[in-house]
C-alpha cells in the first residue's frame, strides 16, 4: 500500500512504495522523483540483506567501548593475523580519481554550493551527507535531487538575491565523490518492516539506484560511482 507523509488528511498526497516501506516525511513531487517504487524496493532490499551485519557490527561496538571503559587497550584482531602477515595487491586506482591532489568537501544540499563546489578547480568534490549536512527530511532529499541532477549535467540554479544570475556546470568539474551517513545513524521518515531505515543505505542506495550509469557513462570513464564511508571503526 502506499504510504501517506505527515501532513494533514486533506493535504495528503502519497508516495508510491512497495511492501513493507513507509515513508513519513512530507510529502514534494520532487522527492517523490526521487523515492520512486523501485528506488525504494532497491533500497529495502540493502536494508533486508544487510541489517543483521549492521546490527552485529554495532552491538560488537558497544562491546569494545566496554571493555576500553574497564581499561582494556585497543589491539589488533588476531583474526586478521594474515591480512597484516600476507602479501596482497589491492585494485589498482581508477584512472577517473588517480589526480586527487586537492578535494574539498561540503554539503550536498544548497544547490548553489553543490554547483560552485563542482565547478571550483578541485580534483574531487566530496558531497556529504555526514558531518557537513543537518539530516532533516528537507535537506536529505534536496541533496539527493541535487546530486542526481549534478551527475546528469542538468544542475543549475537562479539566485534571485544577485538579479537572477544563473549557475550552472562548467565544461569541467570536479570529480564527484558522496559521503553517506554513519553505519549507527537511522533514518526515522523511511520505515522499512516497520523499523527505521538504516541511514548509510538511504542516502547510497537513493543516490547509486538514480545515477550509477550516468556516472559510469559520464565522470567515471567506466568505473564508480565513488563513496567514502564514514565511521567504519572495524573491519567487520
Amino acid at each position: 500500500m502506499p504510504s501517506l507523509h505527515n501532513s494533514t488528511p486533506a493535504m495528503a498526497q502519497c508516495y508510491d512504495t512497495p511492501e513493507g516501506v513507509d515513508i513519513r516525511g512530507r510529502y514534494d513531487p520532487e522527492f517523490a522523483a526521487i523515492l520512486t517504487r523501485d528506488a525504494l524496493a532497491f533500497v529495502a532490499g540493502l536494508q533486508r540483506e544487510f541489517r543483521g551485519a549492521v546490527r552485529y557490527a554495532m552491538e560488537r561496538r558497544r562491546e569494545a567501548q566496554r571493555r576500553y571503559d574497564a581499561g582494556e587497550l585497543p589491539r589488533f584482531d588476531p583474526s586478521t593475523r594474515f591480512v597484516r602477515e600476507g602479501e596482497w595487491a589491492c585494485a589498482p586506482v581508477p584512472p577517473a580519481i588517480a589526480d586527487r591532489t586537492v578535494e574539498i568537501t561540503g554539503p550536498a544540499d544548497p544547490r548553489k554550493m553543490v554547483i560552485n563546489a563542482l565547478n571550483s578547480g578541485a580534483k574531487v568534490f566530496m558531497a556529504d551527507f555526514e558531518d557537513a549536512l543537518a539530516p532533516t527530511w528537507e535537506n536529505l532529499m534536496r541533496g539527493q535531487v541535487n546530486l542526481r541532477d549534478a551527475v546528469a549535467g542538468t544542475i543549475s540554479f537562479r539566485d534571485a538575491a544577485r538579479g537572477g544570475r544563473v549557475y550552472k556546470l562548467d565544461e569541467r568539474t570536479a570529480k564527484l565523490f558522496v559521503r553517506p551517513r554513519g553505519w549507527h545513524l537511522p533514518e526515522a521518515h523511511v520505515l522499512i518492516d516497520g523499523e527505521p531505515a538504516i541511514g548509510c543505505l538511504v542516502d547510497f542506495g537513493l543516490y547509486f539506484f538514480h545515477s550509477h550509469a550516468a556516472f559510469r557513462a559520464g565522470q567515471g570513464a567506466g568505473f564508480g560511482p565513488f563513496f567514502y564511508l564514514p565511521k567504519m571503526e572495524h573491519s567487520r
